[in-house]
């Protein structure tokens, strides 16, 4: 049969536990004036029933710190295990020096377990706290991009609103109203350059001013913006090309006949009708109706294109 190798657990438990309780016995009598046990009989001191649930009590303390001791080496991976002498006599003094320190020892490895429970309640409440805190702030964060964004809906609706009334007025709308609407709108323009109602609102309010030129900037500008987008932006471009047109007849009814500047002009014109009515079929019905375009209507190319 081969050498065992192992101390068994249970070998290891009942060595360290009865050297415990023996080393929890001899602090009892080292407690205890033995001399005067032996010599003088006080039955405050020594009732046997006293004496012997002493004994107990310390047997059982130095169980309990030779256990105590078995849980830090099992713990700090320091205990030798091999069936030798020499590990069984360590164990065995182990033993009685935790047993003849037993409450020493419970009550030492007890504040260690306490620090590190109190260690690890520590860490998962400043944990807790962490979360919370940076729950709070993207909670936080989330409605004030909310807010944000109900700000800048409001803003755009009444934007919107006021150009609407400006540039649709039967009357010549009031000198302010048109610049708290040109106001509004280049505030939308300037934050989305490429929203299509805004700026076509806009240009319509420069032409109700008279100023085609700044209405002819602000299409121009869209229309490189929107073209940027592409294929998605088709109808959106034909509409800012056909508004263009629009604005660009206005500038040349004013005139002279004989300037230079409408065969240029009209050209341009022609240009981007063609180009709006290619992107947007529809703008060709619209151009046989629209005054800003009627004086063209006796022109053959004109005529050619809304054909």
């Amino acid at each position: 049969m081969e050498p065992m190798t192992h101390l068994g657990a249970a070998l290891i438990l009942f060595l360290m536990g009865m050297a415990g309780a023996f080393g929890g016995i001899l602090d009892v009598l080292q407690i205890i004036d033995i001399r005067k046990l032996i010599e003088k009989f006080d039955p405050a001191l020594t009732s046997r029933k006293r004496f012997f649930a002493a004994l107990l009590l310390g047997a059982l303390g130095g169980i309990g710190g030779a256990v105590a001791m078995l849980f830090i080496m099992v713990a700090t991976a320091k205990l030798k295990t091999d069936d030798t002498v020499e590990n069984k006599l360590l164990l065995i003094s182990l033993g009685m020096v935790s047993g003849f320190l037993g409450y020493r020892v419970l009550r030492s490895v007890a504040q260690r377990v306490e620090r590190q429970i109190q260690e690890l309640e520590e860490r998962t409440e400043k944990k807790i706290e962490e979360n919370q805190a940076a729950v709070v702030q993207l909670t936080e964060h989330r409605l004030e991009q909310n807010r944000n964004i109900i700000k800048a809906d409001l803003e755009y609706s009444e934007a919107i609103s006021k150009g609407l009334l400006v540039a649709n007025s039967e009357e010549p709308p009031p000198q302010h109203a048109i610049e708290e609407g040109i106001a509004a709108l280049e505030r939308i323009v300037k934050r989305t350059p490429n929203d299509r109602q805004a700026n076509i609102i806009l240009a319509n309010i420069y032409a109700r001013s008279e100023d085609y030129e700044a209405a002819i900037r602000i299409l121009t500008q869209l229309i490189e913006v929107l073209q940027t987008e592409g294929e998605a932006r088709r109808n959106d471009i034909g509409d800012a090309l056909y508004n263009r047109a629009c604005m660009t007849n206005l500038i040349i009814k004013g005139l002279p006949k004989d300037s230079p500047q409408r065969v240029e002009l009209k050209n341009q014109l022609y240009r981007d009708l063609e180009d709006s009515f290619n992107l947007s079929p529809s703008n060709r019905n619209e151009a046989q109706t629209d005054p800003d375009l009627q004086d063209l209507t006796h022109e053959e190319k004109f005529k050619k294109l809304i054909a």
